[in-house]
């Protein structure tokens, strides 16, 4: 690679940097609410998160360090994606580079050029994400006239490829399953694949998205279903990685197993307390809650 190319995509890397919390930011109007604290379940994503993340995560190996030129390359990628859903592309190709090449020369930003930044980031993100909710209503509208295409009373969207085994039970919300799945959006781009891992996944059956959580519980083991999940039973308007905000997902998934939750952990007696006593001080009097202590024995009898 020559050294011109080099150095856009190093500045590239750096814009990345600046841009991706912005974009981010400017996505998402309202801040979400805390993050509930996790479930005993072990591993277990909390609903609305990515279905499969936390589930995954100790299953993957650890990734190779990048070379410069790799890194520099995937920096490039994902600011690239960041400016496609803010609806940015070719057009624009000449005044990025001439604005990289302005920051490599040593210009800076100044106050008021980043607040209108941020303005036009938020202004384009809240449009694209309003896009792509139009466009995921009016593919669900034709897609619900297609043979085979069954819609359920809350929007999901699901297509029978093989029934599975018809006389087992389905899952409860409460069950762990075992799935391959593959995730797309509407122009066929791949976000993500237990496939392309080898790897299925296993999490509990309320653990993820609406979507899921519905169309699971009607699935049988061996099943294997394409669901079109609309973005109000996946993740509404605040954009994830890979997926803009907003989008309609499709999903192959293949149901391979289930089988109940693990029980939680026993419940640990309160400092003080005693096993078997629900955490009552040794000596205390016995009884329900607000009940009135026996009288003492009396003395023995003299004698």
């Amino acid at each position: 690679m020559n050294t011109p190319s080099r150095r856009l995509l190093q500045a590239c890397s750096l814009m990345t940097l600046c841009a991706t919390p912005l974009l981010a930011l400017a996505q998402t109007p309202t801040p979400p609410p805390p993050a509930p604290p996790p479930a005993a379940a072990p591993a277990a994503p909390a609903q609305g998160s990515n279905p499969f993340a936390a589930a995954l995560a100790a299953q993957q190996p650890a990734a190779a360090p990048l070379t410069d030129e790799e890194a520099s390359d995937l920096f490039g990628v994902n600011f690239g994606q960041g400016l496609h859903q803010l609806g940015l592309g070719n057009k624009q190709l000449e005044s990025i580079v001439r604005g990289l090449k302005a920051g490599l020369a040593g210009k800076k930003l100044e106050p008021a050029d980043q607040r209108n930044l941020q303005a036009y980031i938020k202004t384009a993100g809240e449009a694209a994400t309003q896009r792509n909710l139009q466009a995921g209503k009016d593919f669900l509208a034709k897609n619900g006239a297609e043979k085979g295409v069954v819609t359920t009373a809350s929007g999901l969207q699901y297509r029978i490829l093989a029934a599975g085994d018809g006389s087992a039970a389905s899952p409860t919300t409460t069950d762990q399953v075992t799935v391959q799945y593959r995730g797309t959006l509407l122009d066929g781009s791949e976000f993500d694949s237990s496939y392309a891992r080898n790897q299925p996944a296993e999490f509990q059956v309320d653990h993820v998205i609406k979507g899921w959580t519905e169309a699971l519980q009607l699935m049988k083991p061996g099943a294997k279903w394409k669901l079109w999940i609309p973005a109000d039973l996946a993740y509404g308007e605040r954009p994830r990685p890979g997926i803009p905000g907003g989008s309609l997902l499709t999903f192959e998934v293949e149901l391979q197993s289930f089988k109940p939750a693990p029980p939680p952990p026993p419940p640990q007696p309160r400092a003080g307390g005693a096993p078997g006593l629900g955490g009552m001080p040794l000596g205390a009097p016995s009884g329900p809650p607000g009940s009135t202590p026996p009288p003492p024995a009396p003395p023995p009898a003299p004698k």
